[in-house]
């Protein structure tokens, strides 16, 4: 009997020390007295607590030992806490930056060049063989140009490297210096220059269309300042579904059955698509004038995987 009192003894203060740990563990609001009261190293406390507690020591002592130590791990806990939202905020604050150093960079038109270059310098290619090192080493020799002053030179340094020296200087690059083959204009370079000379002349007159505020506060006598968003929109449209419309012939008067499907299916669907958003789109909205910008961009993007088949 004296045995089994002695064992429930025991077990009590245990269960008391149990309790008032979990107590700790889940109330936060004790961590800034705990803090100030013993501070936030553990391994401090139980050194000390293994030095003044002898091995045989009351139930009383292991209580308050268990206290201390329990404390001392809400502490470190909540220092540790801490830590890791600091850390997380400055990741933050970094991806935030990251994201807008991107965004400045323009990415869709590096996109636009990196495509246009890649499938204009395929066009001398006429097998595998062709692909050696010499070949993608005068692939990577790339020069690059650009202006941004005034609207008449930002109108034209686009049409001219984005139709003009894309198109021509790349193809010759690679048929004249790399393939070391006569030069001599294809259909498909040809076709690849009048195209793109109606794509970039819209790329000039949209990209001005959100910005005509700012054109006209710094005097800058854009198109868009000129004649108004609304004619400008709709000049950009009618020039791309005329575009579109002479890459239909173009595919139709082809002699290759594959050539003529890819070409007559492709600028059909891309401009049932343009004449789609073009009717869904409001000029004095402002929020659509920017992804229908970007929608041309896609349209961009998608003629150059058509060219190869023309």
């Amino acid at each position: 009997m004296h045995q089994v009192t002695s064992s429930a003894a025991t077990l009590r203060p245990a269960a008391a020390v149990a309790a008032h740990a979990l107590r700790l563990s889940t109330d936060h609001r004790e961590g800034p007295k705990i803090r100030a009261r013993f501070g936030a190293m553990k391994f401090s406390w139980t050194e000390t607590l293994n030095a003044t507690s002898p091995t045989k020591a009351t139930g009383r002592h292991h209580k308050h030992s268990s206290v201390l130590k329990v404390r001392c791990w809400v502490a470190t806990h909540h220092q540790h806490n801490s830590n890791a939202q600091r850390f997380q905020a400055t990741g933050i604050g970094i991806a935030k930056i990251l994201h807008a150093f991107y965004q400045f960079c323009r990415p869709h038109t590096i996109f636009g060049t990196i495509i246009g270059i890649t499938s204009v310098s395929l066009l001398p290619v006429k097998s595998l063989d062709d692909f050696t090192l010499t070949v993608l080493w005068g692939y990577l020799e790339v020069p690059f140009l650009r202006w941004k002053q005034h609207a008449f030179l930002a109108a034209f340094c686009i049409i001219f490297v984005r139709a003009v020296l894309v198109q021509l200087a790349f193809f010759a690059h690679m048929q004249q210096h790399v393939l070391k083959r006569p030069l001599a204009p294809t259909r498909s370079v040809v076709f690849a220059t009048c195209f793109m000379c109606c794509f970039s002349a819209v790329i000039a007159l949209f990209k001005d269309i959100p910005d005509v505020d700012g054109d006209r506060y710094f005097g800058i006598q854009s198109m868009t300042v000129r004649l108004g968003q609304q004619r400008v929109y709709r000049l950009c449209v009618n020039i791309l579904m005329t575009a579109y419309a002479a890459a239909i012939l173009v595919g139709a008067s082809s002699t290759n059955l594959y050539q003529k499907i890819v070409i007559l299916t492709g600028h059909g669907l891309l401009a049932s698509t343009l004449w789609q958003r073009a009717q869904q789109f409001d000029i004095a909205n402002k929020e659509c004038i920017t992804p229908f910008y970007m929608f041309i961009w896609k349209l961009f993007y998608a003629e150059y995987f058509l060219i190869p088949f023309v």
